[in-house]
């Protein structure tokens, strides 16, 4: 798959990290990454434009 930057890459990751938490049941998930920017926009709950999608499944 075509992805347009590392930070979409990160976004994707987190959002397939989510979905298996909840496929499990899990209640509790510490998600860890070395995106500043990424975890900033997810934390204050706002998209950035190139995240858009991404970011509105994860949150």
């Amino acid at each position: 798959m075509h992805v347009s930057s590392r930070l979409l890459v990160e976004a994707l990751a987190i959002r397939e990290a989510l979905q298996q938490a909840i496929s499990f049941k899990l209640t509790h998930i510490w998600v860890r990454s070395d995106s500043q920017v990424l975890v900033r926009e997810i934390d204050r709950n706002r998209n950035l434009l190139e995240l858009h999608g991404v970011l509105s499944d994860v949150v």
